[in-house]
């Protein structure tokens, strides 16, 4: 299945917490000796100072694209920054008191809140803003109000919790619920709470329905059915005709019938993810020779395996359009292995993505302006910049088209490839 399995499975994830647990039953910090000789004192640091550089290493260098993240990575990590843990809270050490100071103090003080506010913070600031233009600017204010709101619910909620009387529970509640008490200024304070109990108490009574399948995701489905049909008869050799004197097919897509005739007579191969999957049926519409293989979810990690199994199938043609990137950016192996897999022979049209809602955009658009600086027979299809200012194109997530987007996603992608012939 896809890295998001492995991502997000407890069954997949456990080892962070049972490293952690396992670290509090065998390190019990009232049973550490804090008299270390001084040898036992340096290689107690010299593992910490290790294991704090490996960390901060970890944090430049594992991507989440990458396959051997998910392969060893996160447990390896995660086992080092038990050993950090280890080498920080043991009183002989000198490790605590090095990293003691007073920023280090408030972000610990509030990491719960930090690790609480973070997703919502982002999911809604995301929605709202197409960070991909901007990637370091949106991470600095989504950074500020996280821990603004982090602050908030420390000085308001956390603190106030923590320092509770509980024994006065009860009469706080017959406090709540005499109404001849409370002037305006206390309702100020229970309402609002009232409100978000009744609210939250409804939403666990309703009955779990299954999630609407989108528009976008409804259209992938028929696509990549009728794709797949499409498929099979083009490995048997048989495939439709364009009519390249139709207005409407001239008018939809921009093209003239020369351009329609030369498109017909184009034998390629695309390999792409869900946008690729989501314009199929318009590309294979007058590339009817199109041999389309397009996966939801797809990572440029994934795509080796891809081009040599339709190598082998022997459906690999001269020309291979590539749609990869919308999922995350791609180390430079990762690229090389996808080239070196097609192979020289071959000329291949990269198309780089749109999408503004993602702080990779703009790292995987060099990516493949770079390979095909470095690549003669790499060749760019600059969705990227065509689709700039143009929301019309595009669906509510802004990264998948509507009919509209798709007639011009595949008009580009014809263009292109004339043009270079």
């Amino acid at each position: 299945q896809n890295i998001n399995r492995v991502y997000y499975g407890t069954d997949t994830r456990a080892f962070s917490l049972l490293l952690g647990s396992w670290l509090a039953l065998c390190w019990p910090i009232d049973r550490l000796n804090a008299s270390l000789t001084t040898h036992a004192a340096r290689i107690l640091d010299g593992v910490g100072i290790g294991a704090l550089l490996i960390t901060l290493l970890g944090f430049f260098t594992l991507p989440g694209q990458s396959s051997w993240t998910y392969r060893g990575g996160m447990f390896f990590y995660s086992l080092i920054g038990m050993i950090l843990i280890a080498t920080v809270v043991h009183p002989g050490s000198h490790m605590n008191r090095w990293l003691t100071n007073p920023f280090f103090t408030w972000i610990g003080q509030r990491s719960y809140g930090i690790y609480v506010y973070q997703l919502p913070v982002m999911v809604f600031y995301e929605r709202v803003v197409e960070i991909g233009r901007h990637p370091v600017i949106n991470a600095l204010v989504e950074c500020l109000l996280i821990l603004a709101i982090s602050e908030l619910s420390y000085r308001l909620v956390e603190q106030p919790l923590a320092h509770y009387q509980w024994r006065y529970l009860p009469a706080s509640i017959r406090h709540w619920i005499d109404f001849k008490m409370h002037d305006w200024h206390q309702w100020l304070k229970v309402g609002p709470v009232v409100i978000i109990c009744f609210i939250a108490l409804c939403g666990l009574m309703l009955p779990s329905k299954p999630a609407k399948k989108s528009a976008v995701q409804t259209r992938i489905e028929k696509s990549r059915q009728a794709t797949a049909a499409k498929n099979k008869q083009i490995a048997k050799g048989k495939t439709a005709k364009v009519n390249v004197n139709s207005k409407s097919l001239q008018k939809k897509y921009g093209l003239t019938s020369n351009q329609l005739k030369a498109a017909s007579e184009l034998k390629v191969t695309a390999i792409g993810d869900s946008v690729m999957a989501d314009a199929s049926q318009d590309i294979q519409e007058i590339m009817p020779h199109a041999y389309v293989d397009a996966e939801v979810g797809r990572q440029g990690s994934a795509t080796p395996a891809v081009i040599k199994d339709l190598k082998a199938k022997g459906q690999l043609q001269k020309n291979v359009i590539l749609n990869l990137g919308t999922n995350g950016a791609m180390d430079s192996q990762t690229i090389n292995d996808i080239l070196t897999a097609i192979g020289k022979d071959h000329q291949v049209y990269w198309i780089t993505p749109h999408v503004p809602t993602r702080d990779w955009e703009q790292t995987v658009c060099d990516q493949i302006k770079q390979a095909a600086k470095q690549n003669a027979n790499v060749h760019v299809i600059d969705w990227n910049q065509a689709a700039n200012g143009h929301a019309e194109w595009f669906a509510q997530d802004k990264v998948h088209m509507n009919e509209q987007g798709n007639a011009y996603f595949t008009r580009l992608i014809v263009k292109t490839i004339l043009k270079n012939k």
